[in-house]
């Protein structure tokens, strides 16, 4: 019996959805329960793009039933209707690119994030759009301005400072409430360079640390450096695509922990003087704390400097 797989446009009120057998359907938002249900018990795959919040209804339904799925980048149906010609574009034409998509290159199902940091994940998002509401509010009171409006933005500042504060409680207390979360949140900070703020950002957000190995962790974490290379010449390598904000919470743990007097701090230091410029050599020992962040949770063992 061959795979089934079923393409999956998300709209913010409905869905879409491409069948081999039973063809386009739309369902309401309402009604993911009974698609999940019905995607399960046919153990088909289920394909949709990344849409932000518009997706996690689908997904955490999907994972409620037990149905494996595919999350896509929005760019990967996309470059297929380009080598495909279709420039059609309707959401019943995108659920069928989804659906053609899985059954030309049959991507694995990925793993489903335990439902335990769904809460999480939520209130991660939520600290980085008020840290970056924050941060502007503090670059315009770099500026000159009259006296009423500095203090307009003081109190705004300070209001999402306080906003801040109780996301951080927040987080602290989803990952307290949860054995398995509140052990590797300890372990990870035994580390140099990772706070709870990291911490909880790659429990939230990077569930499979400790299960793949160190490169297609560094792949889906966007800190390996793909290849430029053609004929003779041979191109500057350069990081690509992985999940962002896993990157750069990566990148800044990196430089901390790479500027103290610890483990990476050679490692940086060596790459310098082999001429590699800082951000590569930052970037580096990113990569490098990803893959001890990785064996101790493997392993279950905290951090030490023969790691």
């Amino acid at each position: 019996m061959s795979q089934v797989y079923i393409g999956v446009d998300i709209s913010k009120n409905w869905i879409d959805i491409s069948h081999p057998v039973h063809g386009c359907a739309r369902h309401a938002m309402d009604d993911l329960d009974g698609f999940a249900a019905q995607a399960s018990a046919e153990q088909a795959i289920v394909l949709f793009e990344a849409t932000g919040r518009h997706d996690r209804p689908l997904a955490l339904a999907l994972r409620t039933a037990g149905a494996r799925f595919v999350r896509l980048t929005p760019t990967a149906p996309k470059d297929l209707a380009r080598l495909l010609g279709i420039k059609a574009k309707s959401d019943r034409a995108d659920a069928v690119l989804l659906r053609r998509y899985g059954e030309l290159l049959q991507p694995a199902p990925q793993d489903a994030a335990p439902q335990d940091t769904a809460a999480l994940r939520e209130y991660i998002v939520r600290r980085r759009q008020l840290v970056s509401l924050r941060q502007i509010e503090r670059t315009r009171a770099a500026e000159h301005m009259p006296a009423q409006v500095a203090a307009s933005g003081a109190r705004v500042i300070a209001l999402l400072s306080d906003e801040i504060a109780a996301i951080d409680a927040l987080i602290a207390a989803e990952i307290k409430q949860s054995e398995p979360l509140s052990c590797k949140a300890r372990r990870l900070q035994t580390a140099p360079g990772v706070g709870p703020v990291t911490a909880a950002t790659l429990l939230a957000e990077l569930p499979e640390l400790g299960q793949l190995n160190a490169r297609k962790l560094a792949a889906l974490a966007g800190l390996a450096p793909m290849d430029n290379d053609s004929g003779q010449r041979h191109g500057r390598r350069r990081i690509k695509g992985g999940r962002c904000t896993v990157r750069r919470a990566l990148y800044s743990a990196g430089m901390h922990a790479s500027r103290g007097a610890g483990a990476l701090r050679p490692f940086r230091d060596t790459l310098v003087e082999r001429g590699k410029p800082p951000k590569v050599a930052i970037t580096a020992a990113a990569r490098k704390l990803l893959t001890i962040l990785n064996a101790m949770i493997r392993d279950q063992k905290d951090f030490s400097y023969t790691t």
